[in-house]
């Protein structure tokens, strides 16, 4: 599955942070049908976890799905 809804985002929990980066490195240059090959950490979708994906979550880090809208005062109760 080569789709994140955040960029580097490998756990699901819509934040890219140490936590992939984690999962990244225990996955770091496996490969596919190798058993510490991880499917999320492959973010390139070319069969091995490599520089290419870490450099893909680095564009994500810090980045989530949470957006916090500036809403007047008047609008908040």
């Amino acid at each position: 599955n080569c789709a994140h809804r955040v960029i580097g985002d490998i756990s699901g929990d819509g934040i890219t942070s140490l936590k992939d980066l984690s999962m990244l490195s225990a996955a770091w240059q496996t490969q596919r049908g190798e058993s510490e090959w991880n499917e999320r950490a492959d973010m390139n979708c070319d069969g091995i976890v490599d520089d290419i994906d870490l450099a893909i979550l680095s564009v994500g880090y810090g980045l989530s799905t949470t957006i916090r809208p500036d809403i007047p005062d008047e609008f908040v109760r």
